[in-house]
């Protein structure tokens, strides 16, 4: 049975469908906003090709193969934007995207090319309600386009992922900058370190903040160039130092920067190494002239200067070995040779054996000076030259020889045969004529003789006599001595006086002399 509603019914229950449809469609409307629903009809037509769509720098929709891209990129801080995730990814095929898309609101459409002359790709960028599409494609060609799908695709994706990887956890600063300075691209070292050195909030995203700012201009003249540069992160810290090499690539160019902290603080080391030995060297009496392996002059000290008498200005163009020792001739700072060829000949045996370190000389100068030069070799092939001045020494050694030869004289002339034994027995001095009478002029044996070997020889030529202990006793007697003499007869009947005397510090001298016999008489028979 039915129910015969009247006209009020009927209006009420109108009234309640309607209010009923608008609360559905409110509740739809909440559900699918206006900006999601433009997004979505913006890629309804691109579900194959890198398309996004954002909301000033946020993510709003994208297609599936964008998304994976996207998943590739490696936030450098926590409030990174997807934009700027984007912008990271696209930077090192298109540097100038980030620029440019600061300028789509204005011009409202945008066509970023790639950076390399054979790369068709390009990034198109419109404004539609509000929002900015982005489309990448890779190529202008639609069949090449189609084959970006799929199983491509995965592979392209992968080596990113792979590359991306790698250049963020090398240990080294990587960037590019367009020729306005600008950072276009950097791995996650060089981000960290802009972000650290960044006192801006704002900084923290693109473009970064170029962190050796002087570095173009290096590059005007070289489409390559190595060179070191220093950050320094406070007033009071220590600098960190890099060296930065570079790659000029069309309007680009690609940086990389290696900690060197490690090789300038072993530089500076052996700096103050190489300056403390200098100073020690400064104080050298020694001349010292060091040549490295291709025989360049690389080091020498003040008193070299004094002794040979060449100019700091010659020194320092680090003249050739042969160049510095023909310098020393024209001075007459060498031995003159004979003849230019012969002196050649004596260079190149000099120089070789410095090399082997058997080189030693001494140079009579014909100035009276003289110098004793030694020749050693240097790490590295170099060879290393010591200049001594020995003239005091040698001219102290000819006037104690030119004595000891003129006492030796004297004594030689005595009329007594005198030998002398130091306090350990050993013979220290004889004449000629100990040596006539007792070692029959055979010099080696005297040399080499003893106290007990010549008293051992005495007794054999010699008739029997106590004088011998006793001059055994008086040579190594510690006490005081006193001279005394007393007398021996030779087997061929000669007889000797000897004398013994009581020398400075434990010497003995012991003298023999001939004393003359009176003749026999004759006994004349009167007939």
């Amino acid at each position: 049975m039915f129910t015969v509603l009247t006209p009020a019914e009927i209006a009420a229950l109108a009234g309640f469908s309607i209010v009923t449809a608008f609360c559905v469609l409110w509740a739809i409307s909440a559900l699918s906003p206006e900006k999601t629903v433009s997004a979505r009809a913006i890629i309804k037509d691109a579900a194959t090709d890198l398309v996004f769509v954002f909301d000033d720098s946020k993510l709003l929709d994208a297609t599936k193969p964008a998304r994976r891209l996207l998943a590739t990129a490696t936030p450098s801080s926590d409030d990174q934007s997807d934009l700027d995730q984007l912008i990271a990814i696209l930077s090192p095929r298109f540097p100038t995207i980030g620029q440019d898309l600061s300028e789509l609101f204005e011009k409202g459409h945008l066509t970023v090319h790639a950076a390399m002359p054979d790369d068709t790709g390009r990034v198109e960028v419109e404004w539609w309600d509000n929002l900015a599409r982005i489309a990448v494609v890779t190529s202008s060609d639609e069949k090449e386009r189609s084959l970006i799908d799929g199983p491509s695709f995965s592979a392209l994706t992968d080596e990113l992922n792979i590359l991306r990887e790698t250049v963020d956890h090398a240990p080294h600063l990587v960037w590019i900058q367009d020729r306005d300075r600008t950072v276009t691209w950097a791995n996650k070292a060089y981000t960290d370190l802009a972000i650290h050195h960044s006192d801006i909030e704002s900084e923290k995203t693109w473009p970064l903040k170029a962190l050796f700012e002087t570095l173009p201009s290096l590059l005007e003249e070289d489409a390559r160039r190595v060179w070191r540069a220093c950050l320094k992160p406070g007033e009071d810290a220590a600098p960190n130092w890099y060296e930065i090499s570079s790659i000029q690539q069309g309007d680009h160019t690609l940086f990389f920067a290696t900690d060197i902290n490690t090789t300038i603080k072993a530089e500076e080391a052996l700096r103050d190494f190489v300056q403390t030995l200098s100073k020690t060297f400064a104080q050298l009496p020694t001349g010292l002239a060091i040549f490295d392996k291709k025989r360049q002059l690389v080091l020498f000290n003040p008193a070299l200067l004094n002794m040979v008498g060449l100019s700091p200005e010659f020194l320092s163009i680090r003249p050739t070995l042969f160049a510095f020792l023909d310098k020393l001739r024209e001075r007459q700072m060498v031995p003159e040779p004979k003849d230019y060829r012969s002196w050649q000949q004596q260079m190149s045996d000099l120089e070789a054996a410095a090399v082997d370190g058997t080189y030693s000389e001494v140079w009579n100068l014909p100035s009276g000076l003289t110098y004793r030069v030694t020749g050693r070799p240097h790490p590295g092939g170099g060879v290393a030259f010591l200049f001594d001045d020995i003239s005091a020494e040698i001219s102290l050694t000819r006037r104690f020889r030119s004595q000891l030869e003129q006492g030796q004289a004297v004594i030689d002339n005595l009329d007594e045969a005198i030998i002398v034994f130091a306090s350990n027995g050993s013979v220290t001095l004889s004449n000629n004529k100990y040596k006539t009478l007792w070692a029959e002029d055979i010099v080696q044996e005297v040399v080499e003789t003893n106290i007990n070997d010549a008293l051992t020889r005495w007794q054999l030529l010699s008739d029997h006599s106590d004088i011998w202990e006793q001059l055994r006793l008086f040579s190594t007697s510690t006490n005081e001595r006193s001279s005394w003499s007393g007398n021996v007869t030779l087997q061929n009947g000669q007889v000797l006086q000897c004398r013994a005397e009581a020398l400075p510090r434990g010497a003995t001298l012991i003298a023999f002399k001939k004393l003359v016999s009176e003749p026999p008489q004759l006994e004349i028979a009167v007939s």
